[in-house]
């Protein structure tokens, strides 16, 4: 099939590996499904791999202290006569519970085992074990930073303006957990720019005829992006502009293309 990577997220599959005991035929299928990928090893050269590199130093913090001012989460604590400041460290504990559930194995020796029938075994060994659920952790922890700073909460959400507001406008509204998780992207993506004044996510959907769209109605996804250098570049090919005149402070610099453009072109 001219197969040349597979990529996995490393703990359990979709078709998990861990119910064995409550569920042995989902487990079969589970191994089959591992037996394919070494088929595909074989067949294609394919490289099987893991898309995890560690965090920048204090990226964790710097997203907790942004994540925490985000006018989203403040409105709602604005709005509650009760609220104290632990508001958003109440969501975030939620969260972090919610995705190191499903997002981690707590047990490393059934790590372990999961890790070698996908064909990683190369990472059951330390320091590659530990480095690698440390990793883990930190993603997961930065996934729940940044998802708390977007709570589910009564009726807060993402709406068209009141002026603008129609029964027709309503119907082609996206549904608010997809509002929310594009939001949740969108400021995941903006921690990516390469822009050091100012990170921009962006994810664009468009509106067609058709009322199947996926289950979103009349609305269908385009892409996703940041703002960033043109793709393929290295870091220093484009110079940096200085901020040392007024009128650049504002400016965006030169070469950054805009995170618009990258989601139509999926950068």
């Amino acid at each position: 099939a001219g197969v040349n990577r597979i990529s996995y997220w490393p703990a359990d599959p979709e078709i998990s590996l861990q119910n064995e005991a409550s569920n042995p035929m989902s487990t079969d299928d589970a191994k089959l499904d591992a037996k394919a990928v070494e088929r595909l090893k074989s067949n294609s050269r394919a490289r099987v791999c893991v898309l995890l590199q560690p965090l920048v130093c204090y990226m964790v913090q710097f997203i907790e202290e942004t994540s925490s001012r985000f006018d989203f989460v403040q409105k709602i604590a604005k709005s509650q006569p009760d609220c104290n400041t632990d508001f958003y460290a109440a969501c975030r504990q939620e969260r972090i519970k919610e995705y190191e559930s499903l997002f981690l194995i707590s047990n490393e020796e059934m790590h372990k085992q999961i890790l070698m029938t996908i064909g990683l075994e190369n990472l059951c060994e330390n320091p590659y074990f530990s480095n690698l659920r440390q990793n883990m952790k930190d993603l997961v922890l930065v996934l729940a930073t940044v998802a708390a700073s977007v709570p589910v909460f009564g009726s807060f959400g993402f709406y068209n303006s009141e002026s603008q507001r129609t029964n027709e406008t309503d119907d082609q509204c996206l549904p608010q957990d997809i509002a929310r998780h594009c939001m949740i992207q969108a400021r995941l993506l903006a921690y990516r720019t390469e822009d050091h004044k100012t990170g921009v996510g962006a994810i664009i959907w468009a509106e067609e005829k058709s009322r199947s769209c996926d289950g979103t109605g009349a609305m269908y996804f385009v892409g996703c992006g940041y703002n960033a250098f043109p793709a393929g570049s290295e870091y220093a090919d484009f110079p940096h502009m200085d901020d040392k005149q007024k009128d650049r402070e504002i400016r965006k610099f030169r070469y950054i293309i805009h995170a618009e453009q990258n989601a139509l072109t999926f950068r």
